[in-house]
């Protein structure tokens, strides 16, 4: 878009945006020419066309057969999105990028990864040096706890859980819990809020029937313009 504040990628990263809905091609012309303000597409982890399932691989990955394989069987199942399915119950055509149909998927047909169900992770485990060894985990139809070891553990529960973790995380050599030298771990989090709103717009009224319903959510924002 050429926006000074809000830079463009560079050429081939971004797939193109989602075409604007009949209101968004309002507010844009409404907003620049009442109040000078720019209304820019959104480019979303949506899918507004197929990948390149016969190049990308290979450029990712050189040298690993295996890994291009599995990427392009995942690439070739994502289909370009028309708003299929209800977004935040995960994506039946793959359009929409979420672990479920992008990241696991893939994952699970490599034979290197290991899905556990039903497990709540209590507390990650140190050694003496501090090293982290493993997470212990409830099974939580029958309550039995159980640990599964590793030389790496990666802690990526989110703002809430990953702080539960953290703090129940102690031992002798952490007696606040694991990265809380400081104390202030739970302390301070913030959070995004957001409200909405409906109206009844005259200039909308009567419009031709056609399929608008776009990518789900937001296509188009206005960029801070100071």
């Amino acid at each position: 878009e050429g926006m000074e504040n809000s830079p463009d990628s560079s050429p081939g990263v971004l797939l193109p945006p989602p075409r604007f809905r009949a209101a968004e091609l309002l507010a844009r012309d409404r907003a620049k020419a009442k109040l000078g303000l720019s209304v820019v597409p959104i480019h979303r982890a949506i899918l507004t066309q197929r990948q390149d399932a016969d190049r990308v691989p290979a450029k990712l990955h050189p040298g690993n057969a295996k890994a291009q394989r599995l990427l392009a069987e995942n690439m070739r199942m994502r289909a370009q999105c028309f708003f299929a399915t209800d977004c935040h119950r995960g994506c039946s055509i793959g359009a929409a990028f979420d672990s479920a149909t992008v990241l696991l998927r893939p994952a699970l047909n490599s034979g290197n990864l290991d899905i556990l169900p039903n497990a709540m992770a209590r507390e990650a485990t140190v050694n003496a040096d501090g090293k982290a060894t493993g997470v212990t985990y409830i099974d939580k139809v029958d309550g039995s706890e159980h640990h599964a070891s590793g030389r790496i553990v990666v802690l990526a529960a989110s703002s809430q859980e990953s702080v539960r973790l953290l703090l129940n995380s102690k031992s002798s050599r952490f007696p606040d819990g694991l990265a809380n030298s400081s104390g202030l771990v739970g302390k301070y989090l913030t959070d995004s809020v957001s409200s909405g709103f409906s109206a009844q717009v005259p200039a909308l009224e009567d419009l031709p029937p056609h399929n608008e319903d776009g990518t789900v959510g937001q296509q188009a924002y206005i960029p801070w313009s100071f």
